[in-house]
């Protein structure tokens, strides 16, 4: 058995979710605990979460449940009703998703 190439730290830092305006192609990441990682997410990560992405959401439609994810900077009222939450990762992601999984 090969060593295991990500620290338990390392795989924690990882993006989670990606929150993603298509009108301008900007995004950012969030890890699991629902930190914000980046403001400005790399096009790897962009194009990953839109093909890969195991559930998505617009960003209104989370607001009402009550989860508190700091918008970025960059998002003001009106791009944020036009973002999409992709989740990178559930239960039945494999490791090797999380080892393709681009950083933020």
């Amino acid at each position: 058995m090969q060593p295991d190439p990500f620290r338990h730290h390392s795989r924690l830092n990882k993006p989670y979710l990606v929150l993603v305006d298509a009108a301008s192609g900007r995004a950012a990441a969030y890890d699991a605990g629902d930190r914000l990682l980046t403001e400005q997410a790399s096009g790897a990560l962009i194009e990953f979460a839109l093909t890969r992405h195991v559930h998505s959401e617009p960003w209104d439609g989370l607001q009402s449940w009550g989860v508190l994810r700091e918008p970025p900077s960059w998002a003001d009222e009106h791009a944020m009703r036009h973002c999409r939450l992709y989740w990178l990762r559930d239960g039945w992601t494999k490791f090797r998703d999380l080892l393709e999984t681009p950083d933020a």
